[in-house]
């Protein structure tokens, strides 16, 4: 977020935070395309990736439960849009080449490729914003 224009292009400390707490975010989110295990347990790695996420932006910035919830909300987008797109995406066609028994269609492929962006980006999304909003309130540094 700019405060001036002069800062519009540069890499604000703020906006250091929120890459790093997203880039995290996005990496333990991924774990939704390890074989067999993504398919069971994509939930545990989308939650938990928004909340270590979340968690980490509200240490980063330690501005209070407010400042912790709206930034977590931030964190849960910027890393969660393209892991969830990525998981969803490539996740749903990998189920389909290594489970023979399913007919791979165009409908079926959109249905499950869209329930796993939707349900992935829920997770993300509340688990950054209550772990932000927790963290950021218990390490509340102002004055």
């Amino acid at each position: 977020m700019p405060t001036s224009d002069t800062d519009a292009g540069h890499l604000t400390p703020e906006r250091k935070q929120i890459l790093i707490a997203s880039g995290v975010l996005f990496f333990i989110s991924l774990g939704v395309m390890i074989p067999f295990w993504g398919l069971f347990l994509g939930w545990v790695f989308t939650f938990t990736g928004g909340v270590v996420g979340g968690g980490l932006i509200g240490g980063l910035r330690r501005r209070g439960g407010a400042d912790g919830l709206m930034y977590g909300a931030i964190v849960g987008c910027v890393g969660g849009l393209p892991s969830s797109i990525l998981g969803a995406g490539l996740g749903t066609f990998l189920r389909y080449e290594r489970e023979t028994w399913i007919e791979f269609t165009i409908d079926s492929f959109l249905f499950w490729a869209i329930l796993g962006f939707v349900s992935g980006m829920v997770f993300k999304l509340v688990g950054a914003t209550v772990a932000g909003g927790l963290v950021g309130g218990l390490l509340d540094e102002r004055d």
